[in-house]
Order: C-alpha cells, then sequence, then structure tokens
C-alpha cells in the first residue's frame, strides 16, 4: 500500500514538474546600435578601457519536452511512467554536460558582467529510503565549464521540487526535479547587495502541490551609479493569471523604488510579438513596459516585427532548421535620476542574440546550446545624471 500511494503522488509530482517549466509618455530613450568612439568616454561605466556594461540571459533548457507527461492519462499509473521514462530519456539524449560546453563558451566570448540563468534543473535518482544515488546537477556541471573564467555565483534561488516515478532496467525509481535559478557576476564588478525569493503567487495543482517561482536582485555600483540587476522566471502561459499575480509582485516589492538603473532579465512566458487569443501572449509584457521598463531589443531594433524570436527549438535540440516561434526572453531597463525622473536614459544600447546560429551548436551531436536562444545586452549610460546619490 505504501508504494502504490508514492506513485500516485508522484504522478502528480510529475503534472507539478511539467507545468512549471512547459520555458511614461516622457522617453528619452538610448541610442541603439553600434557603439561609437565617443562613447568611450569617462561617463562610460568605469572598466578597463570604456568597456560597455554587458548582461546576459538564459534560459538553460530542462532537457526534455513537458508534453509527454501532459499528454499522460492520470487514472493510469502504467501511462504517467511511461511518460515519465519517455521525458528522463530525452533529458539524457540532449546531453547537458555537452551543451554546458557551448554555453560556457558563450559566456567566455561575451564575458558579461552578469548572467541571469533561468530552468536550472538537478536531477536525483533515489533509492528506496529517498537517499540519491546518482545526480545530475546541471548548475554545478555548468559551474565546472567555467573554472579559471572571472565568475562567482551571486546567488541561487530554489523553486520547484518534485519527485517522477521513472522506469529503469532495475524497476521504477523516483527521480527528484529541483528547478532553480541563479545569477552569476564577474569578480570585477562591485556587489553591493544580493536578495531573492519565491513568488507568494504559485500555481497550485492540488492541496499537496505547488509550482513555486523566483527571483534573485544582485545590487552594484558602477561608475558611482547603482545598478540592480534582476533575474526572474514567470510562470507559464497556460496560468496567467498566476503570472500576472507574480509580475505585479516583482513591480511592486522587488523593482518598486530603487534607485538608478533596473536591468531586469529572464524568461517572462509572455510573447512581445503575440497578441490576445494567441498560446504564447499574456498581459505581462504589456504591463512592464506601462511600469516604465524598455525592451532593449525593441530599442536596437526598432520596426522589425517577428524578429528577435527566443523560444523554442526541437524537445531534442537537435533540429537542423531554427523552430523559434516566440518572443519570450527579454532585457528590460528602467532608470530613476537622483531627482526621482523616470526613463531619462541617454547613452548606447546594443542586444544581440547568442545561441541562434548553426555555428553555436555542439561539435559532436549538432545540439543548440538550449531550447531557447539567449540575449547579450551591452549598455553605455552616461554617470552624470545619476551623480550625487
Amino acid at each position: 500500500m505504501k508504494t502504490r500511494r508514492i506513485t500516485r503522488l508522484s504522478s502528480l509530482a510529475i503534472l507539478a514538474s511539467a507545468l512549471a517549466t512547459v520555458g511614461c509618455d516622457n522617453r528619452d530613450l538610448p541610442t541603439a546600435g553600434e557603439f561609437s568612439d565617443e562613447a568611450l568616454t569617462v561617463e562610460a561605466p568605469a572598466f578597463p578601457d570604456g568597456e560597455a556594461l554587458k548582461v546576459l540571459t538564459r534560459n538553460m533548457y530542462l532537457g526534455g519536452s513537458v508534453g509527454l507527461v501532459l499528454g499522460a492519462d492520470f487514472s493510469n499509473e502504467a501511462s504517467v511512467v511511461a511518460a515519465a521514462t519517455a521525458l528522463w530519456g530525452q533529458v539524457q539524449a540532449t546531453n547537458f554536460a555537452e551543451r554546458a560546453e557551448a554555453l560556457a563558451a558563450e559566456i567566455d566570448a561575451a564575458r558579461p558582467h552578469v548572467v541571469g540563468i533561468q530552468e536550472i534543473p538537478q536531477y536525483a535518482v533515489l533509492d528506496g529510503s529517498y537517499s540519491p544515488i546518482e545526480v545530475q546537477d546541471h548548475l554545478g556541471i555548468l559551474m565546472e565549464e567555467l573554472q579559471g573564467l572571472p565568475y562567482e555565483l551571486a546567488a541561487v534561488q530554489t523553486n520547484t521540487v518534485v519527485m517522477l516515478p521513472v522506469l529503469f532496467q532495475t524497476g521504477v525509481r523516483l527521480v527528484q526535479y529541483v528547478d532553480r535559478i541563479a545569477v552569476l557576476v564577474r569578480t570585477d564588478l562591485d556587489v553591493t547587495g544580493v536578495a531573492s525569493a519565491n513568488y507568494e503567487a504559485a500555481q497550485v495543482i492540488n492541496p499537496m502541490i505547488s509550482i513555486l517561482r523566483g527571483w534573485i536582485r544582485v545590487s552594484a555600483d558602477v561608475g558611482g551609479v547603482p545598478y540592480h540587476f534582476v533575474n526572474t522566471h514567470l510562470e507559464i502561459q497556460a496560468f496567467a493569471d498566476t503570472q500576472g499575480d507574480q509580475a505585479d509582485e516583482l513591480l511592486n516589492d522587488v523593482t518598486n523604488d530603487l534607485d538608478g538603473v533596473t536591468i531586469l532579465m529572464g524568461d517572462l512566458n509572455s510573447d512581445a510579438e503575440g497578441g490576445p487569443g494567441d498560446p504564447s501572449w499574456t498581459p505581462t509584457y504589456g504591463t512592464l513596459l506601462d511600469a516604465g521598463f524598455q525592451d532593449t531589443w525593441e530599442l536596437d531594433h526598432p520596426g522589425v516585427p517577428f524578429d528577435g524570436l527566443t523560444c523554442c527549438q526541437a524537445d531534442l535540440v537537435n533540429n537542423d532548421v531554427p523552430t523559434l516561434y516566440s518572443r519570450v526572453d527579454f532585457v528590460l531597463i528602467r532608470a530613476t535620476d537622483h531627482q526621482g525622473s523616470r526613463n531619462r536614459l541617454p547613452g548606447s544600447i546594443h542586444v544581440d542574440m547568442v545561441g541562434e546560429e548553426q555555428a553555436d551548436r555542439t561539435e559532436a551531436s549538432g545540439l543548440w546550446p538550449s531550447d531557447h536562444t539567449g540575449l547579450l545586452g551591452s549598455f553605455k549610460v552616461p554617470s552624470s545624471l545619476f551623480r550625487g546619490y
């Protein structure tokens, strides 16, 4: 009886895991595009040789299609185990150890000062006493690849933790899945504060299981100006009400009344190129713009519909032709000067996609680094507007 009860609870946990990961009028806007030599002045951020401040947002991908478990018959335990086992097979086939090399190469090539990462799984195969007998920690694997580079973890936020019943050659075992987000910082960034938490708004699957999401905020001094880098992964479009509540918390509790410059990055699960009625669309993107955030991709690539799509490649990330169809990953920016005025942000912004070209695929198996592309934002914001803090 105990074994059967664990299996039933695990079936519900699979559902939670699947749904958790499915990926002002006065606008003195920055100048978009490539930087000119004139931008290399003492007003630029205080990094070597007038270097631009750079941030990278990256959804790393859990490694398999949640549609497999969503299509299972949850009244039939065998169906649930089969679906979870198929998902586990995809996680192995998408070979994160190989993809981590490509992700680390992106970071090495760009050398961003801040890296916001979403969808960082840890899988632990458990024995009968719930002790781990095999662990696949994708964050640990990535950090191994980054050894020797000037990066350290500023924060890791744990979100959903669930169990999946997977059929191995030795029988059915539980696999614990932990979903996390993280922020890496370059060691020459002057970090002044770190905060993180789960959103209070969570998607309740049943009285025992809720899907948790979270945020991380890293504050730093850049050329005498306070910068706040916020990384988050909001709820999926199927639970738009919960996503909206999380966006309200993000605006009211995480990014409200911050001095200087706030850079919000992450997978927001709200398609900027969609519209009401589209399954990938929610009001969240518009809500953030109404709150004064500016979409740096739009600033740098104005008037080009359906450019900059970031999601999603095929489930096995081995497709030859890109299959991207929505723009849900963002680097958003908002500034407040010392007099309290918003959206005054002279300077330069440039935003590139990463991980979207054929040359970015892994050499051994031809895998895309993730089912999402990343965004690399580079900023040169004069500090004179903010002097007096």
